[in-house]
């Protein structure tokens, strides 16, 4: 058994009707590559299971009786390949609209917290989504945020592909009746011994080590907070500042070419892709509060997910993340004033989480008492504390997914584009990601529709903030 983490169990408590907690990622493939120039559903499901056990896709979570203490990954003995691998086709004519559609249905559903917490849903008939050739299909990979963090997603994703299109069979086994599960789930008793030994030595042992290695700090961490508090005293709520209405999901993307996206680097010395993904996604949200006559005057802080993964750590699962805020200064029209400012907010933002350790916080979570954790963020769930209590930030989640440069193969079917679709929660009801492929950048918007009702208007003011930018560097 391995025992999830403080961050991993934290999602699950998150884990409520209106704000299912997965993020998904939408391939869309060419089978025109593959043997044959088609991909089977016998080939898809023998290419996933000859990759299973590389990817930790067996294990189901096992929480502790009356969650006394974090729960385990156990492997489960009655893992169906069938249940989570699943098959369905577009309707004619097959367009852009049709697969989002189809995909936020798939979206919206929560994941069975009794299996294994991933879904592929493979599907057909995209005859008509503009910019991709006929035939093609679409994999919408959803999974559990308890389970897998941006740095994990992406090996899963290298897992999942070849950088050949004959990359096809694997030496190991050939389908998933070869691989029979070996797991046993434990029974409450058992758990319930472990956990006695986890309060009695480890988790003791644990403090201790974790005090030993940040009391140095904590003197550096706290003048940071202040610092912090008296630099920021206030900052504006928006539309997507309250709870989620609903389970239902809206979302849009736009593609662009990741080359004038580093070309745009230049407008401001010493600038990052992420500081310009920021500028563009700021302008954005200034254009559409501002259409909504919504823009507030005060500073809008966006929510930043960042990796504290080790490079050893690449291949585990679980969590290994931070999240800092950072002003996306959206009150600034002038889009060259605004990349400015945000390449000195993100600056100070990554001072200050080294100040006060990212690492660390996250490995806080380690320490604290599960019961006081899970039944506080239930609480505010149940209150709807997003409604009237200050957050960390204005609503809004940034991610930023970086992605192979190299061209990428499933069942020998080239890879497109890909679309990172995360999950939004109470207090952070528009998430907004950049995902790089190959030669592009897709920047994409997910929210609800009682939020975001207008999901296409929002895609022509990420447009229109890009080309904003585009035309300063020509």
């Amino acid at each position: 058994m391995k025992q999830l983490t403080g961050v991993d169990e934290m999602f699950f408590s998150l884990e409520a009707p209106n704000s299912p907690m997965h993020i998904t990622d939408i391939h869309i493939y060419d089978p025109s590559t593959a043997p044959e120039g088609r991909v089977t559903n016998e080939d898809v499901l023998k290419y996933i299971s000859q990759r299973l056990d590389k990817l930790f896709m067996r294990e189901k979570r096992v929480p502790v009786p009356m969650g006394l203490d974090y729960s385990y990954w156990v492997e489960d003995e009655a893992f169906d390949l069938d249940y989570h691998v699943r098959f369905t086709k577009l309707p004619k004519p097959g367009n852009w609209d049709q697969l989002v559609a189809k995909a936020g249905q798939i979206i919206e559903t929560p994941l069975d917290i009794s299996r294994p917490l991933w879904e592929i849903h493979v599907i057909e008939g995209l005859d008509k989504v503009e910019g991709f050739p006929k035939g093609c299909f679409a994999i919408v990979h959803k999974k559990h945020h308890g389970q897998f963090d941006g740095g994990s997603t992406t090996y899963l994703k290298s897992v999942m592909h070849t950088l050949e299109p004959e990359g096809v069979t694997d030496a190991e086994g050939d389908t998933a009746k070869q691989q029979k599960p070996s797991g046993r789930t434990p029974s409450a008793s058992e758990l319930l011994v472990q956990t006695y030994w986890n309060s009695l030595l480890k988790k003791p042992i644990d403090r201790l080590n974790f005090f030993y290695r940040t009391l140095p700090n904590a003197s550096k961490a706290l003048n940071a907070f202040i610092m912090d508090k008296i630099r920021t005293p206030s900052y504006a709520r928006t539309r997507f500042s309250g709870t989620i209405p609903s389970p239902k999901r809206v979302f849009e993307a736009v593609t662009v070419s990741l080359k004038d996206i580093i070309n745009m680097r230049k407008l401001v010395a010493g600038s990052t892709v992420n500081d310009v993904v920021l500028t563009i996604f700021g302008g954005a949200i200034r254009k559409y509060l501002e259409h909504h006559q919504e823009l507030p005057s005060k500073p809008l802080l966006g929510l930043i997910p960042i990796s504290v993964r080790r490079e050893e750590e690449i291949a585990d699962g679980g969590n290994k993340i931070f999240s800092m805020v950072s002003d996306m200064h959206s009150e600034i029209a002038d889009p060259l004033e605004r990349m400015k400012k945000v390449h000195e907010a993100t600056n100070y933002s990554k001072q200050f989480t080294e100040a006060i350790g990212g690492r660390n916080m996250t490995e806080m979570l380690e320490i604290a008492p599960m019961p006081i954790i899970d039944r506080g963020v239930k609480i505010a769930l149940k209150t709807k504390m997003a409604d009237y209590a200050q957050s960390l930030d204005s609503g809004v989640g940034i991610s930023n997914v970086p992605g192979s440069r190299q061209p990428l193969y499933f069942c020998g079917a080239k890879q497109l584009r890909c679309f990172n679709w995360g999950f939004i929660m109470d207090g952070m009801g528009l998430l907004l990601v950049a995902g790089s492929y190959c030669d592009d950048l897709v920047l994409t918007a997910v929210s609800c529709p009682e939020m975001l009702p207008d999901p296409k208007f929002f895609k022509t003011c990420m447009q229109e903030s890009v080309d904003a930018l585009s035309q300063l560097n020509a």
